[in-house]
């Protein structure tokens, strides 16, 4: 089986109190957690907790028939524990990981209560994102793209650009 690399690009400008994502032909918009009105746009530790959530959605979706299960519904509440006045690391501290997450399943079928929990087990081991979470994951980050702007350059060559 070959590795297939998924890709999302975020943008934000100076200006900006919110930063696009682009997945595919997808734009969805996030705010800081601290910063942000409730409301407004979601921020990337809720969105974060809605893939998890639709990661065991999916992997249930997917390995029901296997496992000789009907599903008619089948729901994932997340709750995850955050420190905001952590968010933002001062003094060389560590910045602020999810201390806890608990889930909440919700199924209706037929399968019997026992055969459930195996199969809930199963699919938490098959959901990539909580196999990410569970085990972490290495982040490599050796590239950076730096571009100045036109004042830097223009005060590099002596020339001052003025403000209008």
């Amino acid at each position: 089986m070959t590795t297939k690399t998924f890709t999302a690009t975020s943008h934000m400008f100076s200006a900006a109190t919110a930063v696009t994502s682009s997945i595919r032909d997808f734009n969805l918009q996030m705010h800081e957690p601290c910063c942000g009105e409730a409301g407004q746009v979601v921020n990337p530790i809720e969105m974060m907790l809605s893939a998890l959530a639709s990661c065991q959605c999916l992997a249930a979706k997917n390995y029901a028939a296997l496992h000789g299960i009907a599903i008619h519904e089948f729901n994932v509440d997340l709750h995850g524990d955050v420190d905001p006045d952590r968010l933002v690391p001062i003094n060389g501290d560590d910045a602020e990981h999810f201390q806890e997450v608990r889930m909440k399943t919700h199924i209706k079928t037929s399968a019997p209560p026992e055969k459930i929990e195996q199969f809930r087990s199963f699919i938490m081991h098959k959901c990539p994102l909580s196999q990410t979470m569970l085990h972490g994951v290495n982040i490599v980050a050796d590239d950076i793209v730096i571009e100045l702007d036109d004042d830097t350059i223009a005060e590099a060559h002596g020339h001052v650009m003025a403000a209008w």
